[in-house]
């Protein structure tokens, strides 16, 4: 796929970007977490005997940081889709052709579903669920965290900026390719 510049497209409508100065430091907490830990058990569980608690310990540290890196590979995803909104940027599709793609970000209670109200549920997971929608001539696919709202502090600043940013909203003008995005998403999850 090669990138075009946009003819009237919308730019990534985020907070001032801290959804992805956010997304960044995840990236980057995560991976510094992951080496030092990945590190420290390798190296505590050459010390110890198969079968005893530190092994075992470490074993499982060691599994936790290899599935720490498909966070870091789904964080890298959304920082890239981020970056493409910023950019404006459209996606070429299989067929050669441009995909009138746009993204619009909203806050955890953005009532979508009053836009929405025939929109279908793809797939359900802890802190939200992806729905799909066809309205106004297109195709739409919409993102809902907003259950994560529950587990933040809304005291908190950074967490009060991510509550900003729950709600992701695709839009797809190439029905083809929407319908092979909503397929994706049902048969491999959220991160297809």
């Amino acid at each position: 796929m090669t990138d075009s510049p946009p003819k009237n497209q919308p730019k990534y409508t985020g907070p001032d970007g801290k959804r992805l100065r956010w997304v960044e430091t995840a990236i980057d907490a995560t991976r510094a977490w992951i080496d030092a830990e990945a590190a420290e058990s390798a190296m505590e569980r050459s010390f110890s005997s198969p079968g005893d608690w530190d092994s075992a310990y470490n074993t499982d540290i060691i599994l936790q940081t290899k599935q720490a890196e498909h966070t870091v590979q789904a964080l890298q995803a959304e920082r890239d889709l981020i970056l493409r909104c910023q950019a404006g940027l459209r996606r070429e599709t299989a067929r050669g052709d441009y995909d009138d793609f746009a993204v619009e970000v909203h806050p955890y209670d953005y009532a979508w579903r009053t836009r929405f109200p025939d929109a279908e549920l793809l797939e359900s997971h802890e802190g939200g669920a992806v729905y799909a929608a066809a309205a106004e001539g297109v195709g739409w696919i919409i993102f809902d965290e907003g259950t994560m709202f529950a587990y933040m502090d809304a005291e908190d600043a950074e967490d009060a900026a991510i509550a900003q940013t729950l709600v992701t909203i695709r839009r797809y003008g190439d029905i083809t390719t929407w319908h092979e995005r909503v397929a994706a998403i049902r048969e491999q999850g959220a991160d297809a």
